[in-house]
């Protein structure tokens, strides 16, 4: 039997499946059926993202969203069931969603407003866990440095407004921490990718960012979603008088590499140092010594994904205030600065980093510092025995 034929055969079962649920849901008893769902949607994955070659994938997203027997059509009409066995089943469907939608790419595009519908469905009528995960698909269709979707067909100014509406009415929607963070996180993501149609919402966005980062329930996911708006309005912090406040926020952030259970919201203010040098790098200069410690600490983090984005931070800090430095005076504030950033530069055994602070900083130190010392230290850092090259 064909990769081809068995999605058939456990996209049917799996509509045997909701039938009987459907059947029995007013005495409860759909258990086995609900229990049997989960291991035909975990089939559907392993089907369709490992065994299936990529020329038949349009052919299988043809099976996979058929109006009678496919996917959409078991998470719709299952939607206003409330069960836990089955609502593994609906999120087992929704991750798989998520990984199939960044797999074939543009080619989800036919199906995009049937998967809108079915996330929207979700979001409004299912438990908590299930609304939580029914924003993935949208984020995955969102998300792309490539537009796989048509904003005009998907109605994104509409989107924005029903999230917007979960925000400021009073619903189950805004009841959850996971719900909220979905809607955060996808308003972020559409400010970010489709700022055209963004743009009439933009300061109300804004507002809703900075409330909600103001909110400890839901101040990481406001972080986050906030580090994506910026992209496409980043003067819009400094009208609304909020630069210094949401700089406080990364300052925070990144001070919280020490718990592991916040090494997710650290790595974003990491990347906000990174992304964001054109709104906030004057901080970068005035807050030097905190920003840089935090920075130097983390360069060698056990945690992979901590420490990446710390030493991409390093860089772009390095770069940004040594323009800074390059375009102002040069006062005791700078000096101690570029003496404080060319003295851990010769204490590292990276070689990236020794070479662009000190390659960064060698113009603003020219402008106070001996030629002597200098020279001394481009001699220190060219002698091939002092470092181990990363």
């Amino acid at each position: 039997m064909s990769a081809l034929d068995r999605l058939q055969k456990c996209l049917q079962e799996l509509t045997d499946c909701r039938q009987r649920i459907i059947q029995n849901v007013k005495s409860n008893l759909f258990f086995d059926s609900a229990s049997e769902a989960i291991r035909y949607c975990e089939d559907i994955e392993q089907i369709t993202l490992n065994d299936i070659d990529v020329q038949e994938l349009g052919l299988a997203s043809k099976f996979l969203f058929d109006p009678k027997t496919g996917i959409i059509k078991f998470l719709v009409d299952t939607a206003q069931i409330i069960d836990s066995t089955l609502s593994k089943a609906k999120i087992a469907l929704l991750e798989f969603l998520f990984l199939y939608i960044q797999k074939v790419r543009s080619d989800i595009e036919p199906y995009s407003i049937k998967i809108r519908d079915a996330c929207f469905t979700l979001q409004h009528n299912d438990e908590a866990v299930v609304r939580a995960a029914s924003f993935k698909p949208m984020v995955a269709m969102l998300d792309s440095s490539v537009r796989i979707i048509d904003p005009n067909k998907m109605h994104m100014e509409n989107i924005i407004q029903r999230y917007l509406d979960c925000i400021f009415v009073q619903s189950k929607m805004n009841q959850s921490v996971k719900v909220m963070a979905g809607i955060l996180t996808t308003l972020g993501i559409i400010a970010y990718r489709f700022p055209e149609h963004s743009k009439k919402d933009c300061d109300k966005l804004l507002r809703v960012f900075i409330n909600k980062l103001k909110d400890p329930d839901h101040s990481n996911a406001a972080f986050k979603g906030l580090h994506s708006f910026l992209f496409s309005f980043p003067d819009l912090l400094k009208k609304a008088n909020q630069e210094e406040y949401v700089f406080q926020c990364i300052l925070r952030s990144i001070n919280m590499v020490e718990n592991e259970s916040h090494y997710d919201i650290a790595k974003t203010g990491f990347d906000y140092i990174s992304d964001h040098s054109n709104i906030f790098g004057h901080h970068y200069l005035q807050q030097y010594r905190e920003v840089w410690a935090c920075l130097w600490k983390c360069r060698d983090h056990k945690n992979n994904d901590v420490r990446r984005a710390a030493f991409k931070s390093i860089g772009e800090f390095l770069k940004k205030v040594a323009v800074l430095l390059n375009s102002n005076f040069i006062g005791s504030h700078e000096k101690e600065c570029v003496e404080e950033v060319v003295s851990k530069d010769q204490q590292t055994k990276d070689l990236s980093i020794a070479v662009r602070g000190v390659g960064y900083f060698a113009a603003p130190a020219k402008k106070f510092m001996e030629e002597d010392r200098l020279q001394q230290l481009f001699q220190d850092l060219l002698k091939p025995s002092a470092w181990v090259v990363s």
